[in-house]
């Protein structure tokens, strides 16, 4: 059970333009999650990150105002997804039940304090993946830690995580910043 019950479903339409767009640097203190997804077609995109206090970059590197409802529910998330227990695959990974092959990876690295860099984590990030997740469907492939479904605040972050990228354009000043973000998840 996630640590919230309230949706934040819409978040992404509901944000406004941030006030301080123009001038916002991100910044590793600030930083809550990340979140980058790999498909076939496009093996590393930017989907976004979220920053203390209010704000997010989508996958287009705009700078978003939340609504403060909307960043608590994604920040609780957060939360409850570097707390689950460490999966033992590479970059633990969840895999969702699919007929399907060569699904979407997705990957969250989330803030934390207890995951140093070499232990499954980037230096204070803890990264989780999921392979194949879906809207409205859970099962995983294979129990893991103990689970027989997407852990439900894995499943609800990286859906929020993707309203930012269904609107995904191209800019070359979004480039810009999505690049300095990255430079936080890299190895």
């Amino acid at each position: 059970m996630t640590s919230t019950s309230t949706s934040a479903e819409g978040w992404h339409a509901r944000a406004t333009p941030h006030p301080d767009a123009s001038t916002f640097q991100p910044s590793p203190d600030a930083l809550v999650f990340v979140s980058r997804m790999s498909t076939m077609a496009s093996p590393d995109s930017f989907t976004m990150a979220l920053f203390r206090p209010d704000a997010a970059v989508d996958a287009s590197g705009r700078v978003l105002g939340l609504q403060p409802r909307d960043f608590a529910t994604l920040a609780l998330l957060a939360d409850d997804v570097a707390r689950l227990p460490d999966t033992g695959a590479f970059q633990g990974f969840w895999v969702v039940s699919s007929r399907y092959t060569c699904r979407a990876n997705d990957y969250l690295h989330v803030k934390t304090v207890v995951t140093p860099k070499g232990e499954g984590g980037l230096g204070g990030l803890k990264t989780t993946g999921v392979y194949a997740w879906e809207p409205r469907h859970t099962e995983l492939g294979l129990p893991t830690a103990g689970y027989e479904h997407l852990p439900p605040a894995l499943h609800e972050l990286v859906g929020y995580a993707r309203e930012a990228y269904a609107e995904k354009t191209e800019s070359e000043e979004g480039g810009e910043l999505i690049r300095r973000i990255r430079a936080f998840v890299q190895d």
